[in-house]
């Protein structure tokens, strides 16, 4: 039978216990908010509107950040790429450039042009048989692109668009020095601008560009 004083004892323990569970809660937040933090911008590429061209997620200082980590951190952005800026001295930057790593959410590129150029203005996977049309409908679009890939189709493809440069400057397509407007990714819905441009000496094709815009669409940090 339960007396007064079972209950009493009863909810005597049941409020230390609720206590300690708040303490242990309270740990557990003040553990929370001790957690290694890295900043990020998600920036449209190649477009001037935003939810338009081809989207990437910029970590702006990766420094703290191992390998698996980032190639985790691609897979959860689950963008064609993630790249990480790993800040170095001013010398050594001036001298080699910004260090930045490029991750599709199954592995690390060597070089991307969409990523590149939309780090560059935040601060590819690569495709399979790139196609190429002069028919745009359009006199104001030089050549209209899609780039297809195993898993889908990619909106903007700056690395190839600057091969297409340096081909059409090549073979007369374009004139040396002409800015070409070339047009991907309206068939999926997220029409991309891209601007390039090479110039010719005799046989020597030098000096591709591959330009654009870029808007920023999101900002916040990573917790880890």
């Amino acid at each position: 039978m339960w007396t007064r004083r079972d209950f009493f004892q009863l909810g005597t323990s049941g409020l230390t216990a609720a206590v300690a569970g708040t303490a242990v809660a309270a740990a557990e937040i003040a553990a929370a908010h001790k957690a290694r933090r890295f900043h990020f911008v998600q920036i449209d590429v190649f477009a001037s509107q935003r939810l338009l061209g081809n989207p990437l997620t910029v970590f702006t200082d990766a420094r703290g950040l191992t390998d698996d980590e980032m190639q985790a951190i691609a897979r959860e952005t689950n963008l064609q790429e993630t790249t990480f800026i790993f800040a170095r001295d001013a010398a050594v930057e001036q001298t080699h450039g910004v260090k930045v790593r490029i991750f599709t959410p199954e592995q690390e590129l060597p070089f991307a042009g969409h990523p590149t150029f939309g780090t560059y203005c935040g601060q590819e996977q690569l495709t399979w048989l790139y196609y190429v049309t002069r028919d745009t409908q359009d006199p104001a679009i030089g050549v209209r692109c899609r780039g297809m890939y195993l898993d889908g189709e990619d909106p903007a493809t700056g690395s190839a668009a600057g091969c297409t440069a340096a081909w059409m400057v090549r073979y007369g397509l374009a004139n040396s020095g002409q800015t070409v407007h070339i047009e991907q990714g309206v068939e999926i819905k997220r029409p991309s601008q891209v601007f390039v441009s090479a110039e010719r000496e005799g046989e020597r094709v030098h000096n591709v560009r591959v330009g654009g815009n870029a808007v920023e669409l999101a900002e916040g940090e990573y917790s880890l």
